[in-house]
């Protein structure tokens, strides 16, 4: 199960992969967030305040990698729609 299994890209493989590899950080990291904040609410005093700032680094991470595989969505339609119109052309 990959992040953004439906987006292909022929010219931005490599940023579309950056974008799959930043919402696996991301996922991480906000599971890894909510898990030490619920310990941080509990009192088990697991580290002191990171698990709030692990959860908003990680929501920052996914928004990002969405950005970023939004972008190259755009440009593949682009690139489809491109090359209709050429073809329809001769």
């Amino acid at each position: 199960m990959k992040p953004y299994g439906n987006i292909q890209s022929k010219n931005l493989k490599l940023v579309l992969f950056l974008a799959r590899a930043l919402a696996i950080v991301g996922t991480i990291s906000f599971c890894l967030g909510l898990i030490s904040f619920i310990a941080d609410l509990i009192d088990i005093n697991f580290i002191g305040g990171f698990g709030a700032g692990l959860l908003v680094v990680g929501f920052s991470i996914f928004l990002l990698s969405g950005f970023i595989a939004a972008v190259v969505a755009l440009e593949e339609s682009y690139r489809i729609r491109t090359e209709y119109l050429v073809q329809q052309q001769k």
